[in-house]
């Protein structure tokens, strides 16, 4: 089996799960040529605890409907992929100076499922979600991401669920306004992956708290920029990166994706 790529999905409205639009296209076109993984690894922007990480052994997870005021509809959204026990103790052996729990309840929330539903439709591949330890820093989530590589040779897709910009207070539902700090704080990432794991750009990201405001507008808590910084060390300075759909989405969510082959 060849080397896998690794993915962040801007994953946006729960919506996306029952809608069809660009950005659950450019979902189905970034699987399209993907060769079959052994299992995925997801961790979720809605999955998040302290101080600690959490590995699902759960071999039977259901739905977690995580959102209010959304369509009937959306409620009734499945996705009955299978966990693995097996496969989440082979991830956990991996992860030195790590404080890790097994969680043999967790379920899979919409950050999860709503992306997937379009990534891989028959659902038949073990999913293993992890959760983000919201109290490390950057540069641990990075040093975390590189016990993943490893992953990578062994079959495993890593797919890490979120937004580079996500200000939900800032929303302007009437989709006419763009607030110019979700376009620089946006485009400041894109540089700083696109200029290549070690670079300057790159290292600057790590220190993105310090942009003062832009930084606090674009995210009012970090639950959901964080899952990026595992890829980015779980990433190869030999990997070709792709960018998906950098639009922004009522005014104040960044829906980019990124893809490392």
């Amino acid at each position: 089996m060849s080397k896998m790529p690794i993915i962040f999905i801007g994953h946006g409205s729960p919506m996306n799960a029952i809608e069809s639009n660009q950005y659950t296209d450019s979902w189905k076109q970034i699987a399209k040529n993907l060769e079959k993984p052994r299992a995925i690894l997801m961790l979720s922007a809605h999955w998040i605890t302290e101080w600690e990480t959490r590995i699902s052994t759960n071999e039977k997870p259901e739905m977690i409907y995580d959102m209010g005021g959304f369509p009937p509809e959306l409620y009734r959204v499945r996705y009955d992929a299978l966990g693995s026990h097996e496969i989440a103790d082979e991830i956990a052996s991996l992860l030195q100076n790590t404080k890790i729990s097994l969680d043999p309840n967790r379920w899979y929330d919409h950050g999860v499922w709503s992306t997937l539903i379009h990534l891989f439709p028959a659902a038949d591949i073990p999913v293993i979600t992890m959760s983000l330890d919201y109290r490390a820093t950057p540069r641990d989530l990075i040093e975390l991401g590189a016990f993943f590589a490893i992953l990578r040779e062994r079959g495993i897709l890593i797919i890490w669920s979120g937004n580079i910009v996500h200000n939900l207070g800032a929303i302007d539902w009437s989709w006419e306004r763009i607030h110019p700090w979700v376009v620089e704080f946006d485009a400041r990432f894109a540089d700083g992956i696109q200029s290549g794991k070690n670079s300057p750009e790159w290292e600057s990201l790590l220190d993105f708290r310090s942009w003062w405001d832009i930084s606090r507008l674009a995210h009012p808590s970090y639950d959901h920029l964080l899952p990026l910084f595992p890829l980015m060390g779980a990433s190869s300075t030999d990997d070709q990166i792709e960018f998906h759909t950098p639009d922004i989405a009522m005014g104040s969510l960044s829906m980019r994706s990124v893809v490392w082959r």
